[in-house]
């Protein structure tokens, strides 16, 4: 069906920022570590660190779908879930994790399956909470914030 085209891949420095605290720095590097993400990196970045981090060739599938506003990335059939959207209000939780879930089952992924999303992300740790038991409840208990 024709060209289908290429992507191209730069060797960069990780997008998250690294944790390098002494005891003269240790207030700084708190307050710098709000949100570990540097600046100017994307959710395309992101997702293909972790890609490259867990061993997932980069040429597999990724899916996006938006749930109340916020996109979805899925990685070769549900290996991996991510959400960088840079704010999760407590309204979306409901329709973020349906949509997660019903994308997870009919996938038929499997019990490996990663969800990734960012710590700072959520508008409060209950937010956070109900996401996760929510998401622990329907089998999708690899979570994790960046």
């Amino acid at each position: 069906n024709g060209d289908v085209g290429f992507r191209v891949f730069k060797l960069d420095t990780s997008n998250i920022r690294p944790w390098e605290a002494t005891a003269e720095t240790l207030s700084e590097q708190i307050d710098a570590y709000v949100s570990p993400i540097l600046e100017g990196r994307n959710e395309e970045d992101l997702l293909t660190e972790l890609m490259l981090k867990r061993g997932i060739d980069l040429s597999v599938n990724i899916e996006t779908r938006q749930f109340d506003g916020l996109t979805v990335s899925c990685v070769d059939g549900g290996k991996l879930f991510t959400c960088f959207a840079k704010q999760i209000p407590a309204s979306s939780v409901e329709e973020l994790t349906k949509g997660i879930i019903d994308w997870y089952k009919s996938l038929k992924a499997g019990k490996d399956t990663v969800c990734y999303f960012l710590d700072d992300a959520f508008e409060n740790n209950v937010a956070k909470t109900n996401l996760c038991a929510i998401l622990e409840q329907h089998g999708l208990t690899n979570l994790h914030s960046l």
